[in-house]
């Protein structure tokens, strides 16, 4: 099932009246992604109690390299 699919499904089971959202975060670091939700939740966008979904894009060249130290 697609990413997209899946958090419509999320997003479809918020209790009417509730104003729960779920965000999207991508990243190329786990680090990169807490920013980014540190930095929604600042500018009152989004809330500690909202789900986030985090996505790390990892380049290929690095994907590689570290499969090959392991």
């Amino acid at each position: 099932m697609r990413i997209e699919q899946r958090l419509s499904k999320l997003e479809a089971k918020v209790p009417a009246g509730d104003d729960w959202k779920v965000f999207r975060v991508i990243g190329d670091s786990a680090e990169e992604c807490q920013a980014a939700i540190d930095g929604l939740i600042a500018s009152g966008e989004a809330r500690e109690s909202d789900q986030f979904v985090c996505r790390v894009i990892i380049d290929p060249v690095v994907r590689r390299s570290n499969f090959e130290k392991h």
